[in-house]
């Protein structure tokens, strides 16, 4: 689970009221931590009423149905809620009951969704089941009688479906709760799993501070905003520092990687990680606990050369000779602190011995013993 899918929905601000709107955005800065559950941060909505039904999507393929007794409390625990896979509740739908209910909707209307109408105007190919996902999913809130289904901001279209099903079918329409997206470390798409591009609510805390440490200095104010714990005031005068010109990225972005580690790990270990990250990174020091290979692994070729794209793969460095090659040439390959030049793939075996330490970036180290 990465800090994307971080659901919240129990605000500083007072209870969440029902309004006319289709839909109400709201921000994770504003949001409160009141249980972890299963090993992860999961945020829970508090309603004025007795009892409330929360519809979201949680992990690929799963829908997850949370029913809260609650009658005006500001926290919740575990014993006060349910938490129940929506596959194991939902009807199942045989034909006819899936011809009446495609029935509601018009291709018309699905082709107003953001990234269908951009396909179409560009002439891109859109599969006829791509049609069927935000009608299952409207159907989803009909079987659970949702009071309440969040999502990310991309999914307001799914959502307001849930909305006009509700309708036809009479029932009182549910509120669309939508919270932002987060751009991953890569500063282009949207923090997934799938892009490679995430911080895991379970990365351990070092790891967790050198990929917020990688973030462009652009999305630092985003970061504070979505996934810290400072207040709102202070967000808004980082806001306003960068916007100014006056602000401090790096300092800033340290104390981002910090607070998140505190967050997930404990207070104390952002200090902690900031403290290895210094000595790894900043100091030039190389890591404790990097991987050692024997000096066997060295192979001389027939040139009596090492050919170092191997080596580098051999020692877990690049996943082949072609990533490796793309290191030299980068530039970003040491051996014992000493920059390999570009296209220098065959090198001097007197450059190894025991104790030879390789590095790529900041990231990947491998010593020979």
């Amino acid at each position: 689970m990465s800090l994307l899918m971080v659901m919240c929905i129990s605000t500083r601000r007072g209870k969440f009221q029902h309004t006319s709107q289709d839909h109400i955005e709201i921000l994770m800065h504003q949001l409160t931590l009141i249980h972890r559950y299963d090993g992860h941060k999961m945020l829970f909505l508090v309603h004025a009423q007795s009892h409330r039904t929360i519809l979201f999507h949680i992990a690929k393929g799963v829908f997850h149905l949370v029913t809260i007794p609650v009658a005006g409390r500001r926290s919740l625990n575990r014993k006060q809620f349910t938490v129940t896979n929506i596959l194991l509740v939902k009807k199942p739908l045989d034909l006819s009951k899936m011809l009446k209910l495609m029935s509601q909707f018009n291709v018309a209307r699905i082709l107003e969704r953001e990234d269908f109408h951009n396909r179409y105007t560009n002439g891109q190919s859109i599969a006829l089941h791509e049609f069927i996902y935000p009608v299952l999913q409207a159907y989803d809130s009909v079987v659970v009688k949702a009071d309440v289904e969040m999502g990310g901001n991309d999914q307001i279209f799914n959502l307001l479906a849930g909305r006009d099903l509700m309708r036809a079918m009479g029932m009182e329409p549910q509120v669309a709760l939508t919270v932002p997206l987060l751009v991953g470390t890569d500063g282009v798409k949207k923090m997934s799993k799938s892009y490679k591009n995430y911080v895991g609510l379970t990365d351990p805390a070092d790891d967790m501070y050198g990929k917020i440490m990688s973030i462009t200095d652009e999305l630092v104010p985003l970061y504070f905003r979505l996934c810290s714990t400072l207040p709102v005031d202070q967000i808004d005068a980082i806001d306003a520092q960068f916007k100014d010109g006056t602000a401090d990225p790096y300092a800033l972005k340290r104390e981002l990687a910090r607070n998140i580690c505190d967050l997930y790990h404990g207070v104390g270990a952002g200090d902690a990680a900031q403290a290895a990250f210094d000595a790894t990174f900043k100091k030039g020091e190389v890591p404790e606990d990097i991987a050692e290979f024997p000096l066997s692994t060295v192979q001389v070729n027939d040139e009596g050369k090492v050919y170092l794209a191997k080596l580098l793969v051999d020692v877990k460095i690049a996943s082949g000779t072609g990533e490796a090659r793309r290191l030299i040439d980068g530039g970003g390959v040491k051996i014992d602190g000493k920059a390999v030049a570009p296209k220098c793939y065959n090198v001097d075996p007197a450059l190894f011995s025991a104790g030879t330490v390789l590095q790529s970036g900041k990231k990947r180290w491998a010593k020979l013993a």
